[in-house]
């Protein structure tokens, strides 16, 4: 997530300003959690896993199923999918939190855009949880 935060979060910070939106409470968050990072994250850990001996998957998450890094390497060890639904599991509820932030927001066009990457990162998740990163 540290690294998310200072590659995702700048940007949004920036989206904000280009709108007018400063750092008031709700607006700055709702925009920079880095949704769509931790997304491509999931669905590409086991390719940077192998590719790149990247791991984006928190450790203590996987430890907690009963998996291990190691597990990145082949495809449908429980652990490693239990820990897949958990992450995805805490996606979806950070995006319906935030979804109800952009009615303070007094710009309509980047109201209906942040809807529409609402949708977007919903249907990923959906997807992820439809096709197992680590197979396919």
């Amino acid at each position: 997530m540290d690294y998310c935060r200072y590659s995702a979060s700048p940007v949004g910070r920036h989206v904000l300003a280009l709108h007018g939106i400063g750092e008031r409470r709700g607006s700055r968050t709702t925009l920079c959690v880095p949704r769509f990072k931790v997304i491509n994250h999931i669905q590409d850990c086991a390719d940077d896993y192998r590719q790149l001996d990247r791991v984006y998957i928190p450790q203590d998450m996987l430890a907690a199923r009963d998996g291990s890094i190691v597990d990145l390497a082949t495809p449908g060890p429980p652990g490693l999918r239990q820990t897949l639904q958990a992450m995805l599991d805490s996606l979806s509820r950070c995006c319906l939190r935030r979804a109800g932030c952009r009615k303070y927001w007094p710009d309509a066009r980047l109201k209906m855009e942040t809807s529409v990457i609402c949708v977007l990162a919903e249907r990923l998740v959906k997807l992820l949880r439809a096709r197992d990163p680590f197979v396919r």
